[in-house]
């Protein structure tokens, strides 16, 4: 058994009747189970084919009836062992073709300090797509660390991977101690956008950074600079993020017409910059603290003050219409 294996494994493949497809690009995928009995039968095939070789062409002006054996091996391993693995190795190339287009990439040094390395802290970490031979192409954009470890100073790069392949990569982010990121997913990768936050300096009031990146070729839509009112203590997590009906949402944003220790929320449109959503809170009361969800429907949850009482909001992702938090 393991002489026609390793014959179809080794020499047979990606040759004569088993080509490769054009959709696996990065034959490490394969597994050995999936291309088992492919590569077995199409090395019983040839040594079918061999053997009846040599018993038809012993026999030649001698036995009639060897002469036919030999023919008939010879049929048996061309005509019925050949499609059989033909068959076997196309179904096993499209899983391993499902295997790319899903991912995850291998040796990606995403980066894990003070940056969300877990859907706890991103709005979405993926978003999956159907193409026209409805296979589901899994993006993931991700934040790189540039240096031999993941710390923050070094997270600058966003690669943009379609399964496990990197299709786009940006050095989108400048100056950094620490940041959040979130996904907001479209209906294709060409209208699908990382959101990003990043401060230099996240335990005090802070010049930091904002800005979008498509997904589809990893192209900066905008950054912008703007004042984000860090947090205290040392594990101060970064500015906080969402995206919330089509737009970036940052809190303690302070753009010249609030003093120090006024909060402002405010979201800002993904494909051009400009100011959009803002929280209208009701009752009076004022926006106060927002702090993202990885629930698929509720895009953050906004706190809203007045004097010594708070209400707490779940925020619709799409529309970002309010409703109670425990609702």
């Amino acid at each position: 058994m393991l002489v026609p294996w390793q014959l179809g494994r080794a020499i047979l493949r990606d040759r004569f009747f088993r080509q490769q497809a054009a959709e696996v690009y990065d034959t490490t995928f394969r597994n050995l189970g999936d291309y088992f009995l492919s590569d077995f039968i199409a090395g019983t095939a040839v040594l079918t084919i061999l053997a009846g070789a040599v018993v038809a062409v012993r026999s030649i002006g001698s036995n009639s009836s060897w002469l036919i054996m030999g023919l008939t091996i010879g049929v048996v391993g061309g005509a019925v062992l050949i499609p059989m693995s033909s068959s076997k190795w196309n179904v096993a190339e499209a899983r391993t073709t499902s295997r790319l287009a899903e991912g995850p990439p291998v040796g990606v040094a995403e980066c894990g300090f003070q940056w969300p390395a877990n859907p706890g802290w991103t709005t979405v970490d993926s978003a999956t797509f159907t193409d026209s031979d409805s296979l589901r192409h899994v993006w993931r954009p991700i934040v790189i660390a540039n240096g031999s470890d993941s710390h923050a100073e070094q997270c600058t790069s966003v690669e943009v991977f379609d399964g496990a392949r990197r299709v786009a990569a940006s050095d989108a982010i400048h100056d950094v101690e620490s940041g959040s990121v979130a996904l907001w997913r479209g209906d294709s990768p060409a209208n699908s956008y990382l959101a990003f936050a990043v401060s230099a300096n996240p335990r005090d009031e802070t010049r930091g950074e904002i800005g979008v990146v498509r997904l589809s070729d990893g192209a900066v839509m905008w950054s912008k600079q703007v004042d984000l009112l860090g947090g205290v203590g040392v594990n101060y997590n970064g500015p906080a993020l969402a995206v919330i009906a089509g737009t970036l949402v940052v809190e303690h944003v302070d753009d010249g017409g609030f003093g120090a220790d006024e909060t402002e929320i405010v979201g800002y449109d993904l494909e051009t910059g400009k100011r959009g959503w803002k929280p209208s809170c009701p009752r009076g009361f004022s926006a106060d603290g927002l702090y993202s969800s990885d629930d698929e429907t509720i895009g953050a949850v906004l706190y809203c003050r007045s004097d010594d009482q708070t209400d707490t909001y779940n925020v619709d992702r799409v529309d970002g219409t309010l409703r109670p938090y425990d609702e």
